[in-house]
């Protein structure tokens, strides 16, 4: 029997119009009498705001908490339940998870669709004046800039909440089950938009496949004690890789003609990903064991090479082949990576004033990391943190099959310098990290995030502090 479902939508969902079903379409339908029998099973919709500038999700993770206490629905937390989350819900239930679940959780399977766990392109411009005009005008509501704080790329509640779980990790925590599904195609019409991010390549236009994935890897390189004795001078060995942590395998997929939304390819409502979708949902609802959850994983790692094994043999319509510059269905797979850096001092203070680049080793003949380099985002809430948005491989017409890049590169060196430009006393020991792409290969993986946190060494001139003897 299966356990009752909560469907949780994502940002903005309350802004449509009529009744709740509006946003969850057919799926609630389609599950209730997918998993009705013997005895009906119970779903539960939730409506909940994110258009208001002042409500945050840790806000939104006590109301949930708040309506499962209510007499009419604590059941859910007796019996335990699933949620099926889309979205922004993703960030919203492990919110739920960290600060307001039993250990261990009643929550058995949470089957994220499309989340946007490591954020969204976007929240970037949902924060714009036009987007909040937009929103007065024909909604009637603010834009929720809190939540879409939250959503901006490299945002400081995604690297606290997800470095959190790396030493607190799910299933061995709270006894839940996680699993991704997402898209890496936007919906055709979404082209005609001037915005890189509605048809952004590795993506299902509004999320990245690797913002969405639970599969993701924690490093810090920080100073070493001679870094005291630097005076500044850039070399290797006063810097150390502190640790690296990796999140517990977690079970992903890519679904094969899957938008965000849409009722044609988006993953709630879409008709194109709704076969493939129900399969895996079968799949994940009935894991009852540590060992169920480990055939999963190979389920779902082979939806996504079925995914793209299907998509490699479709031809792009002889009618658009001399646009195929323009828009390849096979290239919008390319696999991607994320690898946020965040740039703090030995305090853990952001470094405002840096310089992050990746220098040429040897000759420009080999491929180099600016050639795999499709986005940069500096955030706008931590001044040192720079995102970076990596193609790891290509399609290739000749072979039909897509090249990993990253074993490819030249030998580089990362470099990052910075200064106090409000006093001369003060100054940092830049980082120069010497890299090839057999280093970067277990490191930065297609659909992945990376989050690489650098200590630099802050320190002051021997004037800023002086002791004089005291002498009668």
């Amino acid at each position: 029997m299966i356990l009752p479902i909560v469907l949780i939508h994502g940002y903005g969902g309350e802004g449509r119009p009529a009744e709740v079903r509006r946003i969850y379409g057919d799926l609630p339908e389609v599950l209730y009498h997918r998993y009705g029998t013997p005895r009906p099973v119970v779903i539960n919709l939730s409506r909940f705001i994110t258009l208001e500038d002042g409500v945050t999700l840790y806000d939104l993770a006590q109301a949930l908490h708040r309506a499962l206490q209510q007499p009419e629905h604590r059941f859910l937390l007796e019996k335990g339940f699933n949620a099926i989350v889309h979205s922004t819900g993703g960030l919203l239930i492990r919110t739920w998870l960290r600060y307001f679940s039993p250990r261990p959780s009643p929550l058995r399977h949470s089957i994220h669709l499309a989340p946007a766990h490591f954020g969204s392109g976007w929240a970037h411009l949902g924060r714009g004046q036009l987007a909040r005009w937009f929103r007065q005008v024909f909604q009637h509501a603010e834009p929720g800039t809190r939540i879409l704080n939250a959503l901006e790329l490299g945002s400081p509640f995604a690297w606290d909440l997800h470095t959190w779980f790396l030493t607190h990790p799910v299933r061995r925590t709270f006894g839940t089950f996680e699993y991704v599904m997402v898209g890496s195609e936007a919906d055709s019409r979404w082209f005609a938009l001037p915005l890189r991010f509605a048809h952004e390549d590795g993506s299902d236009g509004v999320v990245r496949t690797a913002a969405a994935n639970l599969n993701y890897r924690w490093l810090r390189l920080a100073p070493d004690p001679e870094a005291l004795q630097t005076e500044g001078r850039p070399l290797k060995r006063f810097y150390h890789l502190e640790f690296l942590r990796t999140a517990p395998r977690t079970a992903f997929a890519v679904l094969a003609h899957c938008a965000h939304s849409g009722r044609s390819l988006g993953i709630v409502t879409g008709r194109e990903p709704r076969e493939q979708l129900l399969a895996l949902l079968d799949r994940a609802l009935t894991d009852e064991t540590p060992a169920d959850y480990r055939k999963s994983l190979q389920v779902f790692e082979e939806a996504t090479r079925e995914t793209y094994r299907q998509v490699a043999q479709e031809e792009t319509p002889a009618w658009f082949r001399p646009w195929e510059h323009i828009w390849d269905r096979r290239r919008q797979y390319d696999p991607h990576a994320m690898v946020v850096f965040r740039v703090v001092d030995q305090f853990g203070e952001p470094v405002p004033h840096l310089d992050l680049y990746f220098r040429a080793a040897r000759a420009r003949r080999t491929l180099q990391v600016s050639d795999l380099i499709e986005h940069h985002h500096h955030n706008t809430q931590h001044a040192g943190t720079h995102v970076f948005y990596l193609r790891t491989h290509t399609f290739q017409e000749a072979t039909g099959t897509w090249t990993p890049r990253i074993k490819n590169l030249g030998a580089f060196v990362l470099q990052v310098t910075a200064t106090e430009p409000e006093t001369r006393d003060l100054r940092y020991v830049p980082l120069t990290w010497p890299l090839a792409g057999t280093d970067l290969a277990p490191l930065i993986r297609p659909h992945e995030t990376t989050l690489v946190e650098i200590q630099l060494y802050r320190y002051g001139r021997d004037r800023l502090f002086r002791l004089y003897p005291y002498r009668p």
